[in-house]
């Protein structure tokens, strides 16, 4: 059975007038022998590594990211920094959903930032990001993806709890392929002023939507079949024709048949017959699948994930592994 061994939060890594948390850290690495190595130091999220499966140079660490304690308050400013070496692979997921809480005139802020190298892969099936009303925070998401190494990242911006119209939140993402931006993005979201509607309801920016959810992959190309198998899998939620849809849709963005745009950059591909669902092709290599709507469990991306995710199968071999300390650099 694997082995974690995270450095345990301490009172230092809360926020206070005094100190700022310490980031948390995971490195991913192939050893000399071919197998796995997972270091991790805890911060406000902990790290915990589930199993490392698959054969020696084919192995894949699962590693399910756990809060501290409740999450966000005025003042935290969580950062996590997550490198994933040479040849290896990882499966990240959030254990529950982050909710950035009623500030009461402070702020906090979240901050992640991914290192991909050559022939490396990082899946990380975010949980949503829910902005309560009152709350303002400042989110960040910096991915740096060498040539030849994949990224799969699922992420939910949610508005509100049930019956919330959402506080203030800015949204900054820079991603970068070999070197060269494929996604840089700013979202300044913010509640209603009195008297006016926010901006954000105005056609353009979320129209109305309170959850904004996407699926973006970036590497070399996966191909037509992910387009197809991401169709089969949203059928079952959607049902035969939407389901259909989405796969044409997907094969164009994920496949050959999207192709860039005419001046060589993003190309978007049509809406054929599901509502809220964009997909872009993204230049220099990636795509990023969009949906807009009310309530997360309605997203077509809920059934389209675990297709989309899916590269080879585990040998059933369990390896076990042991985190030598948290010192990774």
């Amino acid at each position: 059975m694997a082995v974690s061994v995270p450095t345990a939060p301490t009172a230092s890594m809360r926020p206070d007038a005094e100190s700022t948390p310490e980031p948390t850290l995971l490195r991913v690495d192939v050893g000399a022998s071919g197998r796995l190595r997972v270091r991790s130091r805890a911060g406000l999220l902990v790290p915990r590594l589930v199993r490392i499966s698959g054969a020696p140079r084919a192995q894949v660490a699962h590693v399910v990211l756990v809060a501290a304690g409740a999450l966000l308050l005025a003042g935290d400013a969580l950062a996590l920094d997550v490198r994933v070496g040479p040849g290896a692979r990882l499966v990240l997921e959030d254990v529950a959903a982050t909710i950035a809480y009623d500030a009461r005139g402070g702020r906090a802020s979240w901050s992640a930032r991914l290192d991909v190298a050559a022939e490396a892969e990082l899946r990380w099936h975010g949980e949503p990001f829910v902005v309560a009303d009152g709350a303002d925070v400042d989110r960040r998401l910096d991915a740096d993806v060498a040539t030849g190494g994949q990224l799969m990242l699922r992420d939910t911006l949610v508005l509100g709890r049930h019956g919330e119209v959402g506080g203030a939140v800015c949204s900054r993402t820079r991603i970068a392929y070999g070197g060269r931006p494929v996604l840089a993005e700013d979202l300044r979201l913010g509640p209603a002023t009195t008297g006016a509607a926010p901006l954000r309801d105005l056609p353009g920016i979320l129209d109305g939507a309170r959850v904004l959810d996407q699926l973006l992959h970036i590497g070399p190309e996966p191909g037509r079949e992910a387009g197809q198998a991401l169709g089969r899998e949203a059928g079952q939620a959607l049902g035969r024709e939407a389901g259909q849809a989405l796969g044409r849709e997907a094969g164009q963005a994920l496949g050959r048949a999207g192709g860039p745009g005419p001046d060589g950059g993003a190309a978007a591909a049509p809406r054929d017959g599901v509502p809220g669902v964009l997909h872009t092709r993204l230049h220099h290599g990636g795509t990023l699948t969009r949906w807009l709507g009310d309530q997360t469990h309605r997203s077509p991306l809920r059934a389209t994930w675990p297709a989309a995710a899916t590269t080879g199968q585990d040998t059933g071999d369990d390896t076990a592994a042991r985190t030598a300390g948290p010192q990774p650099s």
